[in-house]
Formats: structure tokens, sequence, C-alpha cells
């Protein structure tokens, strides 16, 4: 696929009936394989900075985003 970027949406760790959860999300990035990944949509109770931090050890190309994040395309 080739794909410079992705951005996903992520709302939270445990499952959820519309929105796809943390591992769903990391499934298909995996499957997808992009160069880079942005996590959205990402609901209150998911801990910025820890999640940050989880991903930038096992996952260093995948962030998540945050409010007025400016990408540039």
């Amino acid at each position: 696929m080739n794909l410079e970027l992705l951005i996903i949406d992520c709302l939270k760790f445990k499952s959820h009936s519309t929105h796809l959860n943390f591992k769903k999300c990391i499934n298909y990035i995996n499957k997808i394989k992009p160069k880079k990944t942005i996590l959205t949509n990402l609901h209150s109770d998911m801990d910025y900075l820890k999640l940050k931090e989880k991903l930038r050890h096992r996952y260093p190309s995948i962030v998540p985003a945050y409010d007025n994040l400016k990408i540039k395309i």
C-alpha cells in the first residue's frame, strides 16, 4: 500500500460498540503498515503522556494526536 500517513480512530483501551479500541487499532496498523500513524479521537480516560510513552517504546512510528495538531502534507 505504501501509505505515508494513516490517521485512525482509537477511542479507548477497552472495547467500544462504535469506535476502534487500542488493540483493534494496532491490528489495522500492522496490516496496513503505514510509515507514520496518528491516533485520533482519544477519550479522556486515555492518559496522553502515558500513551505517548508506551507508543514511543513499542511503536515509534505511531503518535497520539492532540488539540491543534498541525500536519504538513
